[in-house]
């Protein structure tokens, strides 16, 4: 979902406080340049990872369904 789409949301009044929250956490974990990943398949729970690609990923942590 992109930025936009997040923003037609909230006028819509479709969005719920933890959703934005979760915006606000993301928002500063970008803004403070920390590399992250998460990703997802549909029962396959889901999966966080500090780091990247380039230089590794020293932290990891999956959720299961």
């Amino acid at each position: 979902m992109n930025r936009n789409s997040l923003l037609s949301l909230r006028q819509n009044g479709d969005m719920t406080g933890d959703v934005e929250e979760l915006e606000q956490e993301l928002q500063k974990i970008y803004d403070s340049e920390i590399n992250i990943s998460i990703g997802w398949f549909w029962d396959g729970g889901i999966t966080l990872r500090l780091g990247d690609e380039m230089n590794g990923f020293p932290a990891a942590y999956r959720a299961q369904p």
